[in-house]
């Protein structure tokens, strides 16, 4: 990204999706846009995960492997993804304006 930014073309990142309790953190989060604007990148887009069910399905099995702590997170988000996608919306916004 740098070495775009270096040779003047405009860089913009779409991070997607951000995965619940593992990388939506507002320290994880907040580090990420640290690098990425010390980076020179413009702009920064971020989407939640879709919990459709057989993505739902996977996922389930990679947390209980990687992430078992963080498994609530994730069926939390599955069971009311609208609030949480609301919560990461007020996040990502906060954090690009530099508040987080």
């Amino acid at each position: 990204m740098r070495q775009l930014v270096e040779a003047g073309i405009a860089v913009r990142i779409f991070v997607a999706p951000v995965l619940p309790g593992v990388g939506d953190s507002k320290e994880v989060l907040a580090a990420l846009f640290k690098e990425l604007k010390r980076a020179g990148v413009r702009e920064v887009m971020a989407d939640t995960l879709n919990p459709y069910p057989a993505v739902l399905h996977r996922l389930k099995k990679v947390y209980r492997i990687h992430f078992p702590a963080k498994l609530a997170d994730l069926e939390l988000c599955a069971a009311n993804p609208g609030l949480y996608w609301e919560s990461m919306r007020k996040s990502l916004r906060l954090l690009g304006a530099g508040l987080i």
